[in-house]
């Protein structure tokens, strides 16, 4: 079982959406899901999980959570789904160091009509890590 944090930009419905969608996902295939709002974040908790997702729309350039997921990069399997617009995916690169970027693993979702064939990417990407569970629960 892996242990998940899913962070996500909670003033954005969405991307709320998506990180529950990805939390059901996960839990049916054998990992513990934490879903967990940027504002509520820190590297002292995330630390301890096994792998860190992080999920926001670009807004102004930015996106919420970022500092976090550089922090968390080189010590646990890090993700970041970008929420809205695919056209602002582009824009990832310029948060991040190139250093920064060969640990992170960018995923992108439409917004509009959140769907959990969105997030099987994610939870698959989860999935694959050392160690994590590969198929779903056995409900025995």
């Amino acid at each position: 079982m892996t242990v998940v944090s899913i962070v996500y930009h909670r003033h954005h419905r969405a991307t709320r959406e998506y990180a529950q969608l990805l939390a059901d996902r996960l839990h049916v295939t054998g990992h513990a899901p934490q879903l967990v709002a940027v504002s509520e974040a820190s590297p002292h908790e995330v630390v301890y999980s096994g792998a860190l997702v992080l999920l926001s729309p670009v807004m102004f350039g930015r996106i919420h959570g970022a500092a976090l997921a550089r922090i968390i990069a080189g010590v646990r399997p890090t993700a970041v789904l970008v929420v809205g617009d695919a056209r602002l995916r582009g824009r990832v690169s310029r948060l991040f160091s190139a250093e920064q970027l060969r640990n992170i693993t960018v995923f992108s979702a439409a917004g509009r009509d959140p769907q959990v064939s969105e997030v099987v990417p994610v939870a698959d990407w989860v999935s694959g890590l050392p160690g994590a569970p590969t198929g779903p629960l056995d409900d025995r």
